[in-house]
């Protein structure tokens, strides 16, 4: 399991705990499901913990990777034996029934800490740790952050893809884009042959595309998407995007020779006018 998802499957052991007020400062431990004698406990500076211990075997604290200790204060120095090494702790007792305060000091945080030694066959924890949930939100915030960045870099390198084998002479950007939306596109062009719409990125939701015909209704229209590009294997005088209630309309104002559009949302190829233009003519 990564640190992440070990932090989140900690962190949601402890939600129920955290809903409901204490009566007590001191932190009961959750153990874990494949051995009750490693336990859990659930960080706040305001709270003490119960360390169980036994003797002739070693407790381990085992604090965050980034901490190290800074100090160890015990009650008791003469009856313990306490070990440190980067951000592990280890305490053990020279007999049962014993109990004494302490408190560690790391570059992190503050522990405080009660320590009792139970006799033989009594209840005692090998490995001690803590459990931090402020943690787990900005594993999670982070996470999510590199997966948006590393999305946003995949949708940029297929758009310069996708740009790089337009041919340029054949470009046209004469479009008209109006109305409001997350989705307005930055940017429509042409080839001659498909029609290119370049939406903003990390969209939540894509949009409907539709071309507008002679009488204002809307022909649903398939299309794909290239990088940050909606790519459609069309060309039309008038697209709309919609998504809910807001609407952006797309209007072609010249074809790629030039050619003025009909503007009468007949789709149209290249520049070739449409049937009512022809007519008129």
């Amino acid at each position: 399991m990564s640190g992440l998802g070990r932090l989140r499957s900690i962190a949601l052991t402890f939600v129920a705990m955290s809903l409901a007020p204490s009566a007590l400062a001191q932190q009961a431990p959750v153990p874990m499901p494949q051995d009750t004698r490693l336990v859990v406990f659930r960080y706040d500076a305001n709270d003490s913990y119960l360390i169980l211990t036994r003797p002739g075997a070693v407790t381990h604290l085992a604090l965050d990777p980034d901490e190290s200790v800074v100090a160890l204060a015990l009650g008791d120095t003469v009856q313990w034996i306490v070990q440190d090494k980067g951000p592990h702790v280890f305490v053990k007792p020279i007999r049962s029934d014993l109990f004494t305060s302490g408190t560690l000091v790391t570059n992190r945080r503050a522990y405080q800490l009660a320590f009792r030694s139970s006799p033989e066959g009594g209840t005692w924890y090998q490995r001690v740790s803590w459990a931090h949930p402020e943690l787990v939100a900005i594993a999670r915030d982070a996470e999510t952050n590199r997966a948006k960045l590393e999305d946003e870099a995949r949708r940029m390198r297929e758009a310069q893809t996708v740009a790089q084998r337009l041919p340029l002479e054949r470009l046209n950007f004469a479009y008209a884009i109006r109305g409001q939306g997350r989705f307005r596109p930055a940017q429509v062009l042409d080839d001659g042959r498909f029609t290119y719409i370049r939406l903003p990125a990390a969209l939540p939701e894509m949009p409907a595309l539709f071309v507008l015909g002679e009488n204002g209704e809307g022909e649903l229209v398939n299309y794909t998407m290239r990088g940050e590009f909606l790519v459609v294997q069309r060309l039309a005088d008038r697209f709309t995007l919609r998504l809910g209630r807001a609407e952006v309309t797309i209007e072609r104002e010249r074809a790629v020779d030039g050619s003025t559009s009909s503007r009468r949302g007949w789709p149209a190829a290249g520049g070739e006018p449409s049937a009512s233009e022809a007519a008129a003519q």
